[in-house]
């Protein structure tokens, strides 16, 4: 209960708010993918199979990034 009456006064600033989080979440989930995405090629590189997911998972995360930009354009 006092969680809700805590969060009131942002939900009537929702706009703000919203910008604000979403480029916090933009900005980490981009760095995490990047490292994330170093990572997986360093190990994947070697093999075949790894090459495969590799394509697979650069297609995915490019996805995800237009994803990201379209959602945000719609938010503003």
């Amino acid at each position: 209960m006092h969680r809700e009456v805590e969060i009131q006064p942002y939900i009537q600033d929702a706009s703000k708010y919203r910008i604000k989080v979403g480029v916090i979440f933009k900005t980490y989930f981009f760095m995490i993918w990047s490292r994330f995405g170093h990572a997986m090629s360093s190990i994947y590189k070697s093999s075949k199979k790894g090459k495969a997911m590799l394509r697979k998972y650069f297609l995915a995360s490019l996805l995800i990034k237009i994803r990201i930009i379209s959602w945000g354009q719609l938010r503003n």
